[in-house]
C-alpha cells in the first residue's frame, strides 16, 4: 500500500508540474485540454455555493454538479464565509465527506438525498454533510469501515478526515437522525 501511495503521489506530481508550466506559459486552451483528459471540465460547472474561498466553491460545486447528474437531491446551505485550515486541509476534509455521502447515495435505490449546511457557532465554523439512509449505518458498521470489495485501496477517507481534524484542532462526529446519516465537523 505504501509503495501505492509513493507512486500516485509521484504521478501526481508530474501532472501538476506539467499543469503548472502550461499555465505559466500561458497555454490555456491546452491546460483545459490536459485537464479534460482526466475528467474535469471546466466549462459545465455551475455555481451552487459561493463563499470567500475560491478553489473551495470550485471543489464543492463539482462535486454538487455530479451528485445532481446521478439523480441525488442536493440541499445546501452554506456560509459565505469559511473559516481556513491548515495547508488545503479544508477541502480534503470536505471534498471527503461529500465523496462519502455521494458513494452512499448510489447505493440507494429509492430516494437519493444529500445535505450540506454549514454555519458559525461563536468562533466555530462548522459543517455538516448528511445523506439518506434505508437503514442505519452506525447499528451495521460502527466502525465506518469500507463497504467496497478492496478494502486495501479503499477505507482511508473517514481516517484522513479524523486526522486533519485533530491537526486543525477540530472535532469530528458521525450520527443518525432519522433517514439521515450525518458527519458535523467544527474547528
Amino acid at each position: 500500500m505504501d509503495k501505492q501511495i509513493r507512486v500516485i503521489k509521484h504521478d501526481m506530481k508530474n501532472q501538476l508540474q506539467t499543469l503548472t508550466e502550461l499555465i505559466k506559459s500561458k497555454k490555456y486552451d491546452e491546460a483545459e485540454q490536459f485537464l479534460k483528459r482526466y475528467g474535469m471540465n471546466l466549462e459545465s460547472t455551475q455555481d451552487y455555493i459561493h463563499t470567500d474561498n475560491l478553489l473551495f466553491n470550485t471543489i464543492i460545486n463539482n462535486k454538487i454538479q455530479y451528485a445532481k447528474s446521478e439523480k441525488i437531491i442536493v440541499s445546501s446551505s452554506i456560509n459565505k464565509k469559511i473559516k481556513q485550515m491548515k495547508d488545503n486541509d479544508l477541502c480534503t476534509v470536505i471534498g471527503n465527506l461529500i465523496d462519502n455521502a455521494i458513494e452512499a447515495e448510489l447505493r440507494e435505490n429509492e430516494y437519493r438525498e444529500i445535505e450540506i449546511s454549514s454555519f458559525w457557532n461563536g468562533e466555530e465554523c462548522v459543517f455538516r454533510i448528511g445523506n439518506f439512509v434505508s437503514k442505519s449505518v452506525l447499528d451495521n458498521n460502527e466502525e465506518l469501515q469500507t463497504v467496497k470489495a478492496d478494502k486495501v485501496s479503499h477505507g482511508l477517507g473517514t481516517q484522513i478526515i479524523r486526522n486533519l481534524m485533530k491537526k486543525n484542532k477540530g472535532i469530528c462526529d458521525y450520527y443518525e437522525e432519522g433517514e439521515m446519516f450525518y458527519c458535523t465537523i467544527r474547528w
